[in-house]
């Protein structure tokens, strides 16, 4: 290789094939920084492979003829960069791989007339195709591109716009509908437009030697570069522009105002924002399915990270984590592959040094300019402060989806403020997504995250009483009522996420209640091995909150106990019941509902261990108290008919006959008022 000669005519180079020629480049080591006439310092296939994300072997075979890379963007930005002496050699170098990649489809016996159609004969992209890498996408970019074709566009510019939340892969969609729709277009053109001021400026950049190679590129006016780029794109219809990144309103009102009289193009917009005008169409960008998340992981890091033989049950823990976040997948491939650890590895890192792998981040790897840790901070910046309160509360919840009543209930000692109206900012940032079928939102797992570690001082503490005292006041209803379940049950997820919360931060004065609540709940579902660990913490916390004796561990034992009784563990729960009762009787007296609800408890484990001589008696003073609750307050208490089925199930058991159950009911309820006829 180091023979061949440096100095050649673009006439001799004219009838070299691609391999050749990108052979001639590495050898003589063309780089952005150097001229035309002084050679570099030579690329080896590994240097190439390093920086395109490549084996060696791979640019071997590029170089040797035997296959062709599938795009040239990449290879051009490490050749030539932004250089403006090399645009003769990057033309050269992209007609000589326009030309192979034709052949090769000719060869393969595929369909070479799409290739003969002219591609787009200006393509100004940031990022190659991730071919195989881009995954689960195909549907949307169906919907794209019946979206970008919809009407002539020769009399008014088609407008679609991608929104959805900061990290989820817009861009990347985007990029990727360009480069595999690039002979739809005449020109491909990508302009980031984050603000008023970026958007005019990137706009007028296009005028340069690398993209449109304008006569105004000179100018000296933005102004003046400008106007020539519009004019351009009014003269020459068929183009595609990008418009990347357009996240502020003010943004999005400057480019209506630019680009709205212009006519013969398509225009697709990435925005966080979701709101646009009417004669853009918006298609919402969802994350990743989790199967395709884990088929990103593995291949991503195929041949870099240290495999074990769990990999694929690991990838999809991994991809659970994050949500099936592309952002955050394509960080985690690329710190895996960088490092060469394993996705275990990468999960205790991810947990156990957060700040530092969340907050890392190479663009020339990952292709993404910021880090999951930062990446939202721009839309957080622009919530109003209704909305910002909300997302802190809602960062101390699941990440399943919540339920819209939720916004109908005030946090107390907070106010109500307009909670639907601060979901509402939310959802125009794309901080939070709404599904109005199932009357239901949701925030990620990942903008949770970042939210909480963001607190600083006593701001933590604040927020989170604040939304467990709000998720508190919501969960209520009898659990043991099937009734409540249509409200319990959307909220059973954040109630167990929040109470994790508020436990490791002590606090425990609403964690033990919504613990015991949710844990009965499971119970009524059978779901015990969920329940028991809620409710051995919840009378943890009550007894060193309040000391043995508070009546709120008596409702924690019996809460206890009633499982334990249910897995057929009797002799732990016994003792349990008896403590609950003696409990209940030194707190309350001997004649409260809450010892007819001790005795009934203690009752049954007492029949279901075949002691009906004990368990009768208690039975038959639970339901005396109950009759008495009745003469003093008119009303019949809600366990009255239990405690009477209880108490005649066991006479009946004990083989009294059918006239001693009628005597003995009618000996306890003697005293009790008749109802009025």
């Amino acid at each position: 290789m180091a023979s061949i000669s440096h100095q050649t005519s673009a006439d001799e180079r004219a009838h070299w094939s691609f391999a050749r020629l990108l052979d001639w480049h590495l050898t003589r080591g063309t780089r952005p920084t150097g001229d035309l006439d002084t050679p570099g310092r030579q690329w080896t296939n590994k240097d190439l492979a390093s920086r395109l994300g490549n084996d060696e072997r791979t640019i071997r075979n590029w170089r040797t003829g035997r296959n062709v890379p599938p795009e040239i963007v990449s290879i051009e930005r490490e050749l030539f960069g932004d250089n403006p002496g090399h645009a003769a050699w990057r033309a050269e170098l992209r007609e000589a791989h326009r030309a192979a990649r034709a052949s090769e489809i000719a060869q393969d016996g595929t369909d070479a007339s799409k290739w003969a159609s002219k591609p787009a004969s200006i393509i100004s992209l940031p990022y190659p195709s991730l071919g195989s890498l881009f995954k689960g996408r195909d549907e949307f970019l169906k919907n794209l591109h019946a979206s970008l074709s919809r009407g002539s566009g020769r009399t008014a510019i088609v407008g679609s716009a991608v929104y959805g939340l900061g990290g989820i892969g817009k861009t990347r969609a985007a990029i990727e509908y360009a480069w595999a729709h690039q002979d739809d277009y005449a020109a491909l053109l990508f302009v980031i437009a984050e603000t008023p001021e970026a958007l005019r400026r990137n706009l007028a950049a296009l005028a340069g030697p690398l993209v449109l190679n304008l006569a105004e590129q000179h100018a000296t006016e933005e102004d003046v570069r400008l106007k020539a780029v519009l004019d351009w794109l009014k003269r020459h219809p068929g183009w595609l522009l990008i418009l990347d990144g357009l996240d502020m309103p003010e943004a999005l009102e400057e480019a209506d105002g630019l680009l709205g009289k212009l006519a013969g193009g398509r225009i697709l917009v990435t925005s966080r924002l979701a709101n646009f005008a009417g004669h853009f169409d918006s298609l919402e960008l969802d994350v990743l399915s989790i199967d395709d998340a884990v088929a990103f992981l593995l291949e991503r890091t195929d041949k870099r990270r240290h495999k074990m033989p769990d990999d694929a049950a690991t990838a999809r823990q991994l991809a659970v984590d994050l949500g099936g976040l592309a952002l955050a997948l394509e960080q985690a491939g690329a710190y895996v592959a960088k490092l060469g650890i394993s996705f275990s590895r990468y999960r205790e890192l991810w947990r156990d040094n957060w700040d530092k792998v969340a907050g890392w981040s190479d663009e020339r790897i990952t292709k993404y300019p910021r880090a999951v840790a930062v990446t939202w901070q721009t839309s957080v910046n622009q919530l109003s402060p209704a909305g910002r309160r909300l997302l802190e509360r809602l960062a101390w919840l699941a990440p399943e989806p919540i339920p819209n009543f939720l916004l109908e209930v005030p946090a107390p000692g907070v106010g109500g403020g307009d909670l639907v109206g601060a979901l509402t900012d939310l959802a125009d940032y794309s901080l939070a997504r709404r599904n109005p079928d199932n009357q239901e939102f949701s925030v990620h797992r990942l903008m949770q995250e970042v939210t909480r570690r963001d607190f600083v001082g006593q701001e933590r503490r604040r927020s989170l009483v604040e939304a467990l005292a709000w998720v508190d006041a919501c969960f209520v209803g009898d659990p043991q009522d099937v009734r409540t379940w249509p409200r319990l049950d959307p909220l059973a997820a954040h109630v167990r996420m929040i109470v994790e919360h508020a436990d490791g931060a002590e606090i425990s004065e609403q964690t033990a209640r919504l613990m015991n609540h949710l844990g009965v709940l499971l119970r009524m579902k059978a779901r015990h091995r969920e329940a028991e660990p809620l409710f051995r913490r919840a009378l943890a916390i009550d007894e060193a909150s309040y000391g043995p004796d508070h009546p709120n561990i008596a409702t924690s034992l019996n809460n206890l106990a009633g499982l334990l009784r249910d897995t057929n563990r009797l002799t732990e729960a016994e003792p349990m019941y008896r403590r609950a009762l003696a409990i209940d009787e030194a707190s309350h007296g001997p004649d409260h509902p809450r010892v007819a609800r001790s005795l009934n408890n203690l009752a049954g484990l007492l029949r279901a261990t075949n002691r009906l001589s004990e368990a009768v008696p208690m039975y038959r003073r639970a339901l005396l108290i109950l009759a008495r609750f009745e003469r003093a307050t008119g009303h019949q208490h809600p366990n009255f008919e239990a405690a009477e089925a209880n108490y005649t199930q066991a006479l009946i058991a004990l083989g009294r006959t059918k006239a001693e159950v009628e005597a003995a009911l009618k000996s306890a309820l003697e005293d009790r008022p008749q109802p009025s006829s």
